[in-house]
């Protein structure tokens, strides 16, 4: 549970807080009827947490990145304020339209999130059974059991407001576990056939009439992800780069990749260079730097990414600025962001044209101080 809190801290917070609340106050309330085999248990699982987590913090605060951390914690309040301004009510109210009306209104075009309202609705059902069952002492070691794990799937429920089939497929589809018992304890067999029927019904729907999600306001990055398979045979690995071995893209990508690499050999060979910074959206290239690095975050998004650098690293621009004045930085940039610089007293950029399939041809731009490409 700490592993999987610290891949994604920024929502996992609330996700950690909230199970530990719910389970803090089910012991109180149901602290004589539990076994304590249970309690023992829950305690060893809070041990662990805890020791894994203070490992975790001893090495950010050896490292001196306790204070970037902190401030990683606050993007989500900080992207609500600048983009939605969502109080807390309305976020229940968005999401519970989601949970009860969204899927059932646009079943057509998008079944897949009845599945999802199923699995999250058969959460909420077999909570409230697992709480009366206790409360009249029915079964109790299997009923505690099952309600430790559906209020974690219930803790769920934050991350799975993100929306998007990623973000729902690896959480809120562990109500599969919850529907699931719930069908076992249907008693008439006509019953367990028209639901199976139902959910079979739908998953086949939606492999076979949506399965992109093409149009989906809310499918997240599955149609992107979808496209990169498109072609896939034509794709190729290269072995040249470290970092990218297992990746598979086509040769256009690659000659990018290798332009961007010789470049810096060659201006390595008649400058010393210190720095180098990515001013484009893509996080590869930043990988690709064989410089020091001044940003923290490895990309730069032009317009809502001033959110994150004016909490994050206030200060990149003006510090990019200094070490051209200096000439002592590499620059990878696109979409204009080398307009935010004065670039002056550096060479005219390398123009080397991005692999993408918009009608208006695009390109990321290197720049360097002059007399370092010969």
């Amino acid at each position: 549970m700490a592993l999987a809190y610290l891949c994604l801290t920024t929502i996992f917070n609330f996700i950690i807080v909230f199970y530990f609340i719910l389970i803090i106050l089910f012991l109180i309330l149901f602290r004589k009827k539990l076994d304590k085999e249970i309690i023992f248990r829950l305690k060893n699982i809070f041990i662990g947490f805890t020791f894994v987590l203070s490992l975790y913090f001893l090495y950010i605060y050896n490292q001196n990145l306790f204070d970037i951390w902190f401030v990683y914690q606050k993007l989500p309040f900080i992207f609500n304020n600048a983009l939605e301004n969502y109080s807390a009510f309305d976020f229940i109210i968005k999401y519970a339209n989601f949970v009860f009306l969204y899927p059932y209104k646009n079943f057509i075009l998008e079944p897949q999130w009845s599945l999802y309202s199923m699995f999250i609705i058969s959460n909420f059902i077999l909570i409230g059974l697992n709480i009366k069952n206790l409360y009249k002492k029915n079964e109790i070691k299997i009923n505690s059991e099952l309600l430790f794990i559906n209020i974690y799937i219930f803790s769920l429920n934050f991350y799975g407001q993100v929306l998007g089939l990623e973000k729902l497929a690896t959480t809120m589809s562990l109500g599969a576990i919850s529907l699931s018992i719930l069908i076992i304890k249907i008693k008439s067999k006509d019953t367990k056939i028209i639901i199976n029927f139902v959910i079979l019904f739908i998953s086949f729907y939606s492999l076979l009439f949506t399965f992109d999600l093409k149009d989906s306001k809310i499918s997240g990055m599955r149609y992107v992800h979808l496209k990169e398979l498109i072609n896939k045979d034509q794709k190729i690995k290269n072995d040249n780069f470290k970092y990218f071995s297992v990746q598979k893209w086509n040769k256009k990508k690659w000659d990018l990749l290798n332009n961007i690499t010789k470049t810096q050999s060659k201006i390595n060979r008649n400058c010393n260079i210190e720095f180098g910074a990515n001013l484009t959206v893509d996080n590869f290239f930043h990988s690709l730097i064989k410089y020091k690095k001044l940003q923290v975050i490895p990309f730069f998004f032009k317009h809502t990414g001033s959110i994150l650098r004016d909490y994050i690293e206030p200060k990149l621009i003006t510090n990019i600025q200094n070490e051209i004045n200096k000439n002592n930085i590499f620059i990878i940039t696109s979409e204009g962001n080398d307009k935010l610089l004065n670039l002056e007293n550096y060479d005219h950029p390398l123009l080397f044209e991005l692999d993408n399939k918009k009608i208006i041809k695009e390109y990321i731009k290197i720049y360097f101080p002059k007399n370092c490409y010969r």
